[in-house]
């Protein structure tokens, strides 16, 4: 089974759509979540990590109506 990964990031490129030949759309995208780490009463800002997804059909035609654009923040829940 394939480790599932859940999280929050920010668009970092203008997400790129594609229609395949049968009909169906898949959306690339690169986003950057950072960790966060609790330091006594405060939560700091960590590293971050650069992640690049793709989302298929019919999740992608959802995504695709909702127009994100880079510089967005997004939700995001799947495998790896």
């Amino acid at each position: 089974m394939l480790p599932r990964i859940t999280g929050e990031a920010v668009v970092v490129m203008d997400p790129e759509v594609k229609f395949l030949d049968n009909g169906k759309s898949m959306v690339r995208l690169r986003v950057a979540a950072k960790t966060r780490k609790k330091d006594g009463d405060r939560w700091t800002d960590g590293d971050s990590s650069f992640f690049n997804i793709v989302i298929w059909s019919p999740f992608s035609d959802n995504f695709i109506e909702m127009n994100v654009l880079k510089g967005e923040t997004v939700v995001f829940a799947g495998t790896m």
